[in-house]
């Protein structure tokens, strides 16, 4: 179908050329479904001079949303946001896409329009946004039931200390870890670091401090017992930038399941 379809399609471009000055939303609908990226493109670059500026930048930040060129669409929307956001199927559709996105694009598209203004569907995903930016600000009976539980996750994360993490692994080798939630890797830090502190310890006590082996089994030590110090610290901050990223997978996933959009109508 796709291989007929572009066979025909400059013959398809003359003909919506020459007869309408408007975008056919029922094609771009149809290559839009059919993913036919390259002929869109064709199509839009042909569009005819008497279409405004404003509208040709509107499409193309569709065009844009639907290729994830974060970039070029944010160009797009820019230059046509009253168009674009006066279209609740699209603002919406973006709205869900830039939750996953890239943590500088995604502050530049929530940041772009008046928070309090739209539907009651885009303040939601809105207050997702916000709560994944200001965690311990947020009501969490608020959001959606089903986001809850993996948004008390991520505050959760909020009151553990990188430095309370750092000191506990500083007593007592792979606490610090187990503190931050990384149960698995704290038992096999404790385990690594108590061997290689008894290595040390027995080289000291029979070969003396001045021995080769003692003084490679010291530093050995010593190296594991302060990378152990900072990975606890590290791990702190891995573990709130997870729950993060789960929290916004899933409040995607949410949002494409239960309220499903399209660019065109």
């Amino acid at each position: 179908m796709s291989k007929w379809f572009c066979g025909l399609f400059p013959l398809l471009m003359l003909f919506y050329n020459a007869t309408s000055a408007q975008a056919d939303k029922k094609l771009l609908h149809y290559l839009a479904v059919n993913k036919l990226w390259q002929e869109e493109a064709a199509y839009l670059h042909e569009l005819p001079s008497k279409v405004p500026d404003d509208s040709l930048h509107y499409f193309w930040a569709k065009y844009y949303l639907q290729t994830g060129a974060d970039s070029f669409f944010l160009s797009a929307y820019e230059k046509s946001k009253n168009l674009f956001l006066d279209d609740t199927g699209s603002s919406n559709l973006a709205n869900i896409h830039f939750l996953v996105r890239p943590a500088g694009v995604r502050q530049k598209w929530f940041t772009s329009y008046d928070e309090k203004k739209g539907t009651p569907l885009s303040q939601s995903i809105r207050m997702v946004y916000d709560a994944s930016e200001r965690p311990l600000e947020a009501n969490p009976q608020l959001l959606p039931d089903k986001l809850e539980d993996d948004f008390l996750q991520f505050r959760k994360s909020f009151h553990h200390k990188a430095w309370i993490a750092a000191t506990l692994s500083a007593a007592v080798p792979g606490l610090g870890k187990l503190y931050a939630g990384r149960k698995a890797s704290a038992g096999m830090t404790f385990i690594l670091n108590s061997a290689y502190a008894l290595q040390a310890y027995e080289s000291y006590a029979k070969l003396g401090p001045r021995n080769a082996f003692t003084i490679y089994s010291i530093g050995l030590f010593g190296l594991f017992y302060t990378v152990n110090v900072y990975g606890s610290w590290h791990a702190v901050k891995e573990v709130r930038k997870e729950r993060k990223t789960q929290f916004l997978i899933h409040a995607e996933e949410y949002y494409r399941f239960h309220y499903p959009n399209s660019l065109y109508f």
